[in-house]
């Protein structure tokens, strides 16, 4: 024992006796760990946060590789270097890495692809944990440093899937950084580049560097390899991306300073129709009779190619209400189209119908476009003059198919060009212009007018709305009298109260609705009548349902107070007079009744088709006659006047 030790302890047992010692003893073991409790409780929190952001920090050092059955997509963090000869990125890392090390990928969004991807350059993203020791050290320093992200993708694959395979994936991922991105291109396409460099220019701040061609090495912080698409076509689902296709198409449309956003009222003019022509396959044999016919119908025709300079042709596709192509890479520019634009596909020959769906119908819905199709006969293609009607080829796609798409792709979509029959193709173009011809927006597309506006409107419009019927004037000139005496006669209103009578037409077939409606007073006189056409109904009493919902609405916008509504469709009629007798309509008749409110005064009643004779010809015009366009009139329509006089003429000698 030393001095100091003898000293403290005789000092120690003069001052407390041995029992004081000892509780002196157990008191300073207490206390010492009474303070290690202290320490650890105050600073377990900043412990274990210091534990888990080290743990956050190794794990964003580790590169995030993807690859599903289409794409495969890396995301890298931390040192990353490229060089762009070797056709290798190399992350370094500082802490021990579990897993792969080295992965091999081709940047382009069409993995499953073997002949797209046979044109795009592997590439080798390494992870290494000391750069300076490693294998061509000199090659890995750091020439260039780079202050921001940076997207190395491919421009192989298939130079016409611009869209979806390129462009969309690209704005998905790139835009977030408002410019700041550098892009990193393999597989350089000077013309592809040329054709969209507003796009890319509007998507990055920095010009395109051509990694195939450096020699040196680039350093980053953060770099994506290969572009993360949607597994549709033209399509991006907002439920994986922060952005939408209405997003996209905003984009677009700033980038080239398009005007049209949605589809503009047409009543005062001709509607725009776009013809897309193609020079080497699928082309239009006869599209001059095309155009014509377009003319023929209303439509301001313009026939155009997509050209290797887009931004003069999107501003004409933009410009128009309506694109008609057959199936191809050409009717992509769809992107360009305002809101509520047609799309007309021409679906040729070859069992296209799933990739029609696919590749345009699909992808319309998501655009806020209306999509109509036409499949071609037989006659309509060349295929037929080319290899004779009894042909393999023509009788029997499907085993052309079996063959492999080389095949399939060397006659079906290389060899064939199409030559419509404008005849059995008229119809589709009237259907376009009808899903454009929302004439009265004040009445068919929700728009709140006064009823003096909506009157004002109707004698404006009426007579240049019955010169574009085109309907044959000698139908009232022929309707012979003795018909007219045999009919169950209409019964007019009391004399504060106004008739609106609605008629209604179903085709099975086309699974079109026409309806109607007429206001009469008790002279019998017609004051208005309105006309509209309905697509995709799916039953009669769909129909019917359609027509007085339309009806009611369209009376309460023109203000009357007292009404008695006359339909043909009975079990509707009687289920708004007496919804608890009829409860299997009883949704239906709570909806009704719910439109009839702002009609202070109102009966319904049903009446035979015959009293009911002049609203129901109408309807019958558009749901069988091809007269789709809706408008409200004054009066009568010209070709049925025989049968309002002769109503007015028996009321008046009554």
């Amino acid at each position: 024992m030393t001095e100091k030790e003898l000293l403290y302890g005789t000092i120690l047992a003069r001052s407390f006796g041995k029992n004081d010692q000892k509780r002196l003893s157990y008191g300073a073991f207490i206390s010492s760990l009474f303070f290690v409790f202290t320490l650890c409780t105050v600073f377990k929190p900043y412990l274990s946060s210091f534990l888990i952001d080290q743990s956050k920090t190794e794990e964003t050092m580790k590169p995030i590789c993807n690859k599903l059955a289409r794409r495969e997509f890396c995301e890298l963090t931390g040192d990353v270097r490229i060089h762009g000869k070797s056709a290798t990125v190399l992350v370094a890392i500082t802490s021990a890495f579990s897993g792969n090390s080295t992965w091999r990928m081709r940047p382009y969004a069409r993995r499953d692809d073997v002949r797209a991807m046979n044109h795009v350059r592997e590439w080798t993203v390494k992870l290494t944990r000391n750069v300076e020791q490693s294998e061509n050290a000199s090659l890995w320093r750091c020439v260039t440093n780079h202050s921001v992200p940076a997207m190395l993708f491919s421009l192989g694959g298939y130079a016409m899937n611009n869209f979806s395979d390129i462009l969309i994936p690209l704005y998905t991922t790139a835009r977030r950084f408002n410019g700041e991105v550098q892009f990193l291109v393999t597989n350089k396409n000077l013309l592809w580049i040329n054709k969209f460099k507003e796009i890319l220019k509007n998507l990055s701040s920095y010009e395109l560097i051509y990694m195939d061609e450096e020699d040196e090495t680039h350093c980053f912080t953060r770099v994506m390899v290969g572009l993360n698409r949607d597994p549709q076509e033209l399509a991006i689902d907002p439920s994986n991306s922060e952005y939408s296709m209405s997003d996209f198409r905003r984009f677009l449309r700033d980038t080239y300073s398009l005007k049209n956003v949605v589809v503009t009222r047409i009543e005062r003019r001709r509607p725009r129709i776009l013809v897309l022509s193609r020079r080497r396959s699928r082309a239009f044999v006869n599209s001059g009779e095309i155009a014509r016919l377009a003319r023929e119908i209303g439509f301001r025709v313009v026939v155009a190619e997509a050209k290797t300079g887009v931004a003069s042709f999107v501003e004409t596709v933009n410009s128009c209400d309506v694109m008609v192509g057959v199936h191809g890479a050409g009717l992509t520019n769809m992107v360009f189209l305002p809101e509520n634009a047609v799309v007309i596909q021409i679906v040729p020959m070859g069992g296209f119908e799933w990739l029609a769906k696919t590749d345009y119908e699909e992808p319309s819905k998501g655009m806020d476009l209306r999509y109509l199709e036409y499949k071609i006969k037989a006659e309509e293609s060349t295929l037929v003059k080319q290899y004779g009607r009894d042909h393999e080829i023509v009788r029997d796609p499907s085993a052309v198919a079996k063959r492999g798409w080389k095949t399939f792709k060397s006659v079906y979509l290389v060899q064939q060009n199409v030559s419509i029959d404008v005849n059995r193709f008229k119809p589709v173009l009237v259907k376009a212009l009808h899903l454009l011809q929302q004439v009265n927006k004040l009445l068919f597309e929700s728009s709140n007018f006064c009823s003096l506006e909506i009157v004002n409107k109707a004698f404006h419009d009426s007579n240049r709305w019955f010169m574009a019927q085109e309907i044959e004037q000698h139908i009232h000139a022929s309707q012979p009298e003795e018909l007219i005496s045999t009919l169950k006669l209409w019964q007019p209103p009391q004399n504060s109260w106004i008739k609106c009578n609605i008629g209604f037409s179903w085709n099975k077939t086309s699974l079109e609705c026409g309806a109607s409606w007429t206001t009469r007073h008790s002279s019998g006189e017609i004051l208005l009548h309105a006309r509209r056409s309905f697509a995709s109904v799916p039953s009669k009493l769909e129909a019917s349902l359609l027509a007085i919902s339309w009806a009611i609405e369209s009376i309460s916008s023109l203000g009357y107070r007292r009404v008695i509504f006359a339909s043909t469709g009975t079990e509707l009629v009687n289920a708004i007079s007496r919804p608890k007798a009829w409860p299997s309509f009883l949704f239906h008749s709570t909806k009704l009744l719910q439109m009839l409110r702002p009609v202070p005064n109102w009966k319904f009643v049903s009446e035979s088709r015959e009293a009911n004779l002049i609203a129901f010809k109408i309807a019958h015009s558009a749901s069988h006659g091809n007269r789709h366009q809706s408008y409200i009139a004054l009066g009568p329509p010209a070709w049925l006047r025989t049968l309002m006089d002769a109503d007015i003429r028996r009321l008046a000698s009554a």
